[in-house]
C-alpha cells in the first residue's frame, strides 16, 4: 500500500470522509461491484494530493488518473477513464482511503460493510497495523510523501 494514502487518510477531516462515502453510497450498482473488485492495494499508484483533492492511478487493464474533490456540494470524483465521473476507479480510490482512515480509528461508519469488500468490512476499526515510512531511497517516494503532507498542512488553515 502507498504510504501517502495512510498520510491522506490520517489527515482528511471526519467530514470529507462521511461525504466520501455518501458520494460513493450514491453511484450506480454497477460501478460499485466493480469498484468493490478493484479495491485491492496493488491496483493504487502515484498516490497524491494537491489543493484540489486526492489523486492517484487506479489499475485496470490501464492506469486512470483519477480524483475526488470536495466543495461545499460534497465529495466530487473525476477519472481519465471513459465514464468520466461517478466510476468504479472512484470508487476503489474512495474505499482503500476510507479503509486506511478505519484502520487508523479515524473513521466508522455503519454503512462501511455495504461499500467495502468483504475482506474490507471484516477488518476491525482502529487495527494498530505498522505504519510503513517512504522509501528514503526511492526519491519520488519520498516527494509524494511530502506533497501530501504539505496538501493536508493547506487543507488545514
Amino acid at each position: 500500500m502507498d504510504p501517502t494514502l495512510s498520510v491522506l487518510a490520517k489527515g482528511l477531516p471526519r467530514m470529507a470522509l462521511d461525504t466520501l462515502s455518501e458520494a460513493i453510497a450514491k453511484l450506480p450498482t454497477d460501478r460499485a461491484t466493480r469498484g468493490r473488485e478493484l479495491a485491492v492495494p496493488a491496483n493504487l499508484s502515484g498516490v497524491g494530493a494537491d489543493s484540489r483533492g486526492v489523486r492517484a492511478n487506479v489499475a485496470d487493464g490501464h492506469h486512470f488518473v483519477t480524483r475526488w474533490a470536495w466543495n461545499e456540494d460534497g465529495a466530487t470524483s473525476l477519472c481519465s477513464c471513459p465514464s468520466g465521473r461517478a466510476c468504479e476507479h472512484a470508487y476503489a480510490l474512495a474505499v482503500l482511503l476510507l479503509a486506511e482512515a478505519r484502520r487508523a480509528g479515524r473513521w466508522e461508519h455503519t454503512r462501511w460493510a455495504k461499500i467495502a469488500p468483504p475482506e474490507l468490512a471484516a477488518e476491525p476499526a482502529g487495527m494498530h497495523v505498522r505504519e510503513r515510512q517512504p522509501d528514503p531511497a526511492d526519491p519520488a517516494e519520498v516527494r509524494r510523501h511530502d506533497h501530501a503532507v504539505e496538501a493536508l498542512a493547506q487543507w488545514a488553515e
